[in-house]
């Protein structure tokens, strides 16, 4: 191991019996044509091979094993904890980034920008174009995230400041399972001056059945209503453009439950029905069905977030069904 070595990039990576994607996903860091960084795997209580494959890499110097308590934002703080680096990047056990991705975030690096942000692969073209936004422009900015959580409000693509969040106190939220990350990432944004967005791939995502947030059978409603409290607290202190933000971004949460969850579990469609409607039933629901406004949203979730103030279940079930199996054939996620 390299004692004074001092990595500009620090990826860090929560694996939880990652076993089956793992190997593919730290290739996709060794394989960066940009060789300063370091690799931080944290390993959250895997019964699996998951430990056994990092090790197989540990004769890299940039490569390290740790391990924390269960849970993905116990495993990502404590990655935060054991970094280097000057910048941060979180990577998923079962993506990948693309093999650029280092050297074009390192080409933009400057002093006055606090966030980066790229793009996922998707097959089209992309046209490298540089934005950057300032003071009212990065509200502008939280807006359209919080309108999209699955593609923009997300850690994912992202590259990180660790002197911000250290200066700002920001880790992930240890109590909140699902929608950790749109809270991280939002409280990040709040506390940047800058931020610089490219129109190039960066990040790799691959669907995977196995996800957590697909594969739980508890109360997955109940746990995202705690994400969108949290959220609304955060906003509460900044401006009322933010604020009115809330009920789209709940909306969302419940139509990421409904493809994720409640209409992709097997069950009979008339029992899948049946608890949509009682999700669409809550009162933080039925508030958000009344107060949202579409200033952000784009034509398709417009549609939907009309049909769950109609409570169409059969319809909004269809979509959702079709929208799963399209995520199943890897195409753009919701």
């Amino acid at each position: 191991m390299v004692k004074d070595y001092n990595p500009l990039f620090s990826v860090i990576i929560p694996a939880y019996n990652a076993e089956k994607f793992l190997d593919q996903t730290i290739q996709s860091v060794v394989n960066q044509s940009f060789i300063n960084w370091e690799l931080i795997v944290v390993e959250n209580g895997s019964c699996d091979h998951t430990c056994s494959i990092v090790q197989s890499y540990l004769h890299d110097y940039r490569i390290h094993l740790y391990h924390s308590e269960k849970g993905v934002s116990k495993a990502r703080n404590y990655g935060i904890q054991q970094s280097k680096g000057q910048y941060l990047l979180f990577l998923d056990a079962d993506d990948e980034l693309c093999r650029n991705t280092l050297e074009s975030f390192a080409d933009l690096l400057n002093d006055e920008s606090d966030f980066y942000r790229g793009k996922y692969f998707e097959n089209r073209k992309y046209s490298n174009r540089i934005e950057s936004f300032k003071q009212e422009d990065i509200i502008s900015f939280i807006s359209f995230s919080l309108n999209d959580p699955t593609t923009k409000c997300t850690i994912a693509c992202s590259l990180f400041k660790k002197s911000i969040l250290g200066r700002a106190n920001i880790l992930f939220d240890e109590d909140i399972k699902y929608a950790e990350d749109s809270i991280f990432l939002i409280r990040y944004l709040l506390n940047c001056d800058t931020i610089t967005i490219i129109d190039l791939p960066v990040y790799k995502y691959n669907y995977s059945e196995n996800s957590t947030v697909r594969n739980n059978s508890g109360p997955v409603f109940e746990e995202y209503k705690k994400s969108y409290v949290k959220m609304k607290e955060i906003l509460s202190v900044h401006n009322d453009k933010l604020i009115e933000q809330i009920p789209s971004y709940i909306l969302n949460q419940v139509l990421i439950v409904f493809v994720n969850n409640i209409f992709n579990d097997g069950k009979k469609f008339k029992i899948q029905k049946k608890e949509a409607l009682d999700i669409l039933n809550d009162q933080s629901v039925k508030d958000a069905c009344d107060k949202v406004n579409f200033v952000y949203c784009d034509t398709k979730r417009k549609v939907i977030f009309i049909l769950m103030k109609q409570h169409f279940i059969t319809l909004i079930g269809l979509i959702c069904k079709m929208k799963a199996y399209m995520n199943v054939r890897k195409k753009p996620i919701l």
